[in-house]
């Protein structure tokens, strides 16, 4: 009675093969570098979001006048008692402790990400605005955080909060 099958050496090579064809083959079907930005944007506004909403109920509970002290820094809150954007870039670690941004300072490139400050005029309102992008996407029109410090209540919900915006669609480089 003669046996059939495989010897082991036949098994050895087609298992490197089969383990070949993966390592060249995972990456392109596995690239997760653009849901990787994706998820880090997410993760910022959300940094954001929390930074305005913690300075927002200090305000609240301290009232107008007094300054709440984060872990990287204090904040004078103002009459509008939410965070001013130029600190918002601070708030959140993308700028040292003692740093606010302005509109003459360049843009911030802290931690693989661009805080630029901008400040201007919105139908005759004060209005500033900080714009986080990360540093190695192809289009930041497309992988962004914006915060606009509606002061004077020029903002779209009419209560003085800040608009805080992201997009998600990020394309790494």
């Amino acid at each position: 009675m003669q046996q059939r099958g495989f010897t082991l050496i036949e098994l050895i090579i087609v298992i490197v093969i089969l383990g070949i064809l993966a390592v060249t083959a995972a990456p392109r079907f596995l690239d997760l570098t653009d849901d990787a930005e994706s998820a880090s944007i997410a993760g910022i506004a959300g940094a954001v979001r929390s930074s305005s909403d913690i300075v927002r109920a200090a305000a609240l509970v301290a009232r107008t006048g007094t300054t709440v002290a984060l872990d990287d820094g204090s904040y004078e809150l103002t009459a509008d008692r939410y965070l001013e954007a130029g600190e918002v870039c601070k708030s959140i670690g993308l700028l040292a402790a003692k740093q606010t941004a302005t509109a003459a300072s360049a843009p911030s490139q802290d931690g693989g990400y661009n805080c630029a400050y901008t400040h201007g005029t919105t139908d005759g309102e004060d209005s500033s605005t900080v714009l986080i992008t990360p540093l190695n996407v192809t289009d930041t029109s497309d992988c962004f955080v914006q915060y606009v410090d509606n002061d004077n209540d020029t903002d779209v919900a009419g209560d003085g909060a800040p608009d805080i915006t992201q997009n998600t669609t990020c394309t790494a480089s």
